[in-house]
């Protein structure tokens, strides 16, 4: 009888020891209700029944149980620091009319301003718009070539922007540290939409 008994002891462990050693190899995810909830740890769930698919998933259906899926939240960006210097946009066009581009500046997705090709001399200043570090400029340069007719073709026909450190003396905008020059002449005749990195400190 004893024997009997213990043959059957050994049978019901080595059965054990299979399952527990397929459980871990195959077992994929677990499921409350058809959600995942892979890594939960900690919770008793009463009242329920348990099933085990062909590919090892382990689903568990609870009545009154209710799987709630927080998104994780964003990361804060740091905040962003004041430049210590002043910046200026500076415009060149010593043929106005002449190149027929219009060009629009953005500093980090904002509207700085927009240049006729008609203007002469533009001064703008511009340290509100950027901050310590990299900023992104945008130069977006359109092509009006009114009625078809272009006023010149030549390359020494362009409009001129500078960006950069400056400081005023006596009513004057003096550039001490250039961060951009771009200009669009009238020998070209497609649009632009250029993008720069420019550092702000």
């Amino acid at each position: 009888m004893l024997a009997g008994m213990w043959r059957v002891s050994l049978v019901i462990a080595a059965f054990a020891g299979v399952f527990s050693f397929a459980s871990a190899a195959e077992a994929k995810s677990v499921f409350l209700n058809e959600t995942n909830i892979d890594g939960v740890v900690g919770q008793h769930f009463d009242n329920c029944s348990v099933d085990i698919d062909a590919q090892g998933n382990v689903h568990i259906t609870a009545r009154g149980y209710k799987v709630q899926v927080q998104s994780p939240q964003p990361a804060t960006p740091p905040p962003q620091v004041a430049v210590m210097k002043r910046y200026w946009l500076v415009t060149e066009n010593k043929s106005p009319g002449m190149d027929q581009y219009d060009l629009d500046v953005l500093i980090n997705n904002q509207t700085v301003k927009r240049i006729q090709s008609r203007d002469e001399s533009v001064y703008v200043e511009i340290t509100k718009y950027l901050h310590a570090g990299d900023n992104t400029v945008y130069v977006v340069a359109k092509k009006n070539i009114e009625n078809g007719q272009r006023r010149s073709t030549s390359p020494y026909h362009y409009s001129r922007i500078i960006i950069g450190e400056g400081t005023v003396n006596d009513k004057t905008i003096v550039i001490d540290k250039q961060l951009l020059d771009y200009r669009r002449t009238a020998a070209e005749t497609t649009d632009f939409a250029d993008p720069f990195t420019v550092e702000g400190r």
